[in-house]
């Protein structure tokens, strides 16, 4: 088989003249470009680790590399992803998102965090090290309900469980599969393979699939674990660290101001610290501020200027836009610099940044992390008697935190027409700016009835208190209408 697809592409080639793909002939240029054929697999199974170390290393000691993260955890999660019941009955949907909201508050397995600050954590670990592990742990003494969610680093995946297994499964990288290629169960370290001490020995534990979350990017069909964010820029991340060290020792020197001086021959060679000849004073070997040197006859100074580099600015800018395009960032958010930023320049710019966290909100975060946990919580609560039975299931969505608007007046007016329109709902309008419609209905219903109550009216669409809206008493409204009569009868005769 390999002679004859040998012999099919010499054939072709000689069909075309010429090789069809101009990239296939950089073989030649570029000989030592090393480009293996190789499966996402067997790609991320040497270098995963060794990248996770480098993007931690980049976030522990890189200002850049920890804001890049840093902001992927702001954007990506804000201050939650909050899920909203949305069964037929209102009295359900407030009792299930008051329960939702009492377990949220104990979350954590280890119990630190609330699910709000899991979210942002695992958000933060899956960016630097290019996945993390949620495992449910279930436990009949917890309070609220039965269900808490441990964080792990993807450290803690086994990574020596490899191999087939009974019934023509398989382990691969500490993940099990059946034989249809479906996942089965993890291999998971109770340590941290990484800990300075493990006093029991480092054991993994099998846990089922279904109590595993495994949250990861998939960037290739067929790849069974993620590689770090950082990845495309790690090398860019370090060649600027190392400009910014090798600048600031330059200009450590170039603050320096150096004397050479020459003595006429027959003088001697002096040490620092030497009397000269006929001389009660030391030799100058140390230069000090407004220092007046009283040079002996024949001796000469010479003074050293180093020369300064005025590209420093351009290269560190070109630097640190290439790393933005990297992690799908625009320049001002990398580097913070919004000396040359404007309205129409910042919004043209994150537009694709905002595309990307949509993206990974609406396909990655919310189905395989969210609604996954959405689900458990609902099955702890159908376990311990909090919710009932339902044929239909409790449905929920899932509000994302609003991105900041760079001008709101500008935004809202947009929204407002796309509503008006018909181009957008009212409950996609809320949505967009972090709200939740059922909540927004409510606040507003409730406002209304106080403003009523104490006889006060604001100038908001929807007020039925506000004065463009007919009064509520009948006598005044009588009054009205006769002068509209009489006004009508004046006009006719």
């Amino acid at each position: 088989m390999g002679m004859i697809a040998a012999m099919r592409s010499r054939m072709g080639m000689m069909l075309m003249g010429s090789r069809a793909y101009a990239a296939e002939a950089l073989q030649k240029r570029f000989s030592n470009w090393i480009a293996p054929r190789t499966s996402a697999n067997a790609e991320v199974r040497p270098s995963a680790e060794r990248v996770r170390a480098n993007a931690r290393d980049a976030v522990r000691n890189n200002p850049i590399g920890e804001r890049i993260v840093r902001l992927f955890e702001a954007y990506l999660i804000g201050r939650g992803i909050k899920p909203k019941a949305r069964t037929s009955n209102k009295k359900l949907n407030k009792r299930v998102n008051d329960l939702f909201a009492k377990w949220a508050e104990v979350a954590d397995f280890g119990g630190e965090l609330n699910y709000y600050a899991l979210q942002a954590l695992v958000v933060r670990a899956m960016a630097e090290s290019g996945a993390v592990l949620i495992i449910k742990r279930w436990d009949a003494s917890a309070s609220v309900l039965p269900l808490r969610l441990q964080v792990l680093e993807i450290d803690h995946l086994d990574n020596s469980k490899d191999g087939p297994i009974a019934g023509g499964g398989r382990i691969d990288m500490g993940i099990e599969f059946d034989r249809s290629g479906r996942r089965t169960a993890y291999h998971i370290f109770e340590h941290h393979p990484g800990d300075a001490y493990i006093f029991d020995g480092l054991k993994s534990q099998r846990f089922e699939a279904q109590d595993v979350i495994h949250l990861y990017r998939k960037d290739r069909p067929g790849q069974i674990n993620g590689v770090s964010w950082l990845a495309p820029v790690l090398p860019t991340l370090k060649d600027l660290q190392e400009f910014f060290e090798a600048a600031l020792v330059k200009s450590k020197i170039e603050a320096c101001f150096a004397v050479f001086r020459e003595r006429p021959e027959g003088s001697g060679r002096l040490k620092p610290g030497d009397k000269v000849q006929g001389d009660d004073g030391p030799s100058i070997s140390k230069l000090a501020p407004g220092l007046i040197i009283d040079g002996k006859p024949g001796e000469k100074f010479t003074s050293v200027a180093p020369s300064s580099n005025s590209s420093f600015d351009m290269f560190v800018t070109n630097i640190l836009m290439l790393i933005g395009i990297g992690v799908s960032m625009t320049y001002d958010l990398v580097s913070g610099d919004m000396r040359k930023a404007n309205y129409s320049s910042m919004r043209a710019g994150r537009l694709p940044f905002y595309r990307f966290i949509l993206q990974t909100q609406e396909l990655l975060l919310i189905p395989r992390f969210c609604a996954v946990v959405w689900e458990a919580v609902i099955a702890a609560a159908l376990l311990s008697g909090a919710l009932p039975d339902r044929k239909d299931g409790y449905p929920a969505d899932h509000v994302v935190p609003v991105q900041e608007n760079l001008d709101p007046i500008k935004d809202m007016q947009a929204d407002i027409l796309a509503v008006k329109a018909g181009a957008m709902p009212p409950q996609e309008f809320t949505a967009r700016w972090g709200r939740d419609f059922d909540d927004v209905v409510a606040k507003f219903k409730e406002a209304d009835e106080v403003l009523k109550d104490a006889g006060v009216s604001f100038d908001y669409s929807g007020n039925p208190n506000s004065e463009s809206d007919p009064p509520d008493n009948p006598d005044e409204d009588a009054d009205d209408d006769d002068d509209k009569e009489g006004g009508d009868d004046a006009q006719k005769d």
